[in-house]
């Protein structure tokens, strides 16, 4: 009979625990950095460089038709949440394209900006699929940029400055795989496909999720 109690109040204990540490993961996340104290970020090769001051962080594109992408990993925790926002402000944008997104370390979702047109994306290695594009007016500087994702509905919306600019949903698109969890946000600095310039100037980084 003692055993038997024994065994019952290790089960409480544990099933308790369990409970608590659901319960701990499911609790919304607010992530905020300063991009100027991303020093360990700064890199450089032939084609892109990424530079941090007390400004924020810079990434500059040297060649046609190119990417520079700087990562940042999210807690654990994320993967257990569905409804995300990443927010960014840019200060300073001179040309070829800006964004931001989230991904799980093998594929991203964008949102990104250029003069004239806003985009929604999904990149995965060298694959990139279009899920939504549209013409717009400049974009004033400093600017705030958002990107809000829903995992169980697919959708995607673009924001600048709190006000939506542009709407997708990734279960429109059968040949894009489902990310059904997220782990990583990314800032994107992008030349054009007939420019080898792409220049822009983050300072601070966020992102929310439940």
């Amino acid at each position: 009979m003692k055993k038997c109690m024994r065994f019952m109040f290790l089960v409480s204990i544990l099933v308790g625990f369990l409970f608590q540490s659901a319960a701990l993961a499911l609790e919304p996340m607010t992530l905020h950095w300063v991009l100027s104290e991303w020093k360990h970020k700064e890199g450089s090769d032939n084609k892109a460089e990424v530079k941090v001051s007390s400004e924020g962080l810079a990434i500059s594109v040297r060649v046609k038709n190119y990417c520079n992408v700087v990562w940042q990993d999210l807690p654990s925790k994320a993967r257990y949440l569905s409804d995300f926002t990443i927010t960014a402000e840019v200060i300073e944008f001179r040309s070829g394209k800006y964004g931001i997104g989230l991904g799980n370390g093998k594929s991203d979702l964008v949102f990104q900006i250029s003069q004239s047109e806003a985009e929604l994306r999904h990149t995965g290695g060298e694959k990139v699929v279009y899920i939504k594009s549209k013409k717009i007016d400049p974009v004033s500087f400093p600017a705030k940029i958002s990107l809000h994702y829903n995992i169980e509905s697919g959708e995607l919306i673009g924001s600048i400055d709190g006000k939506e600019i542009i709407r997708g949903n990734v279960e429109e698109k059968t040949n894009i795989p489902k990310i059904s969890s997220i782990s990583v946000a990314s800032l994107w600095g992008c030349s054009l496909w007939n420019s080898q310039s792409g220049q822009v100037t983050f300072s601070s980084l966020n992102v929310e999720a439940r």
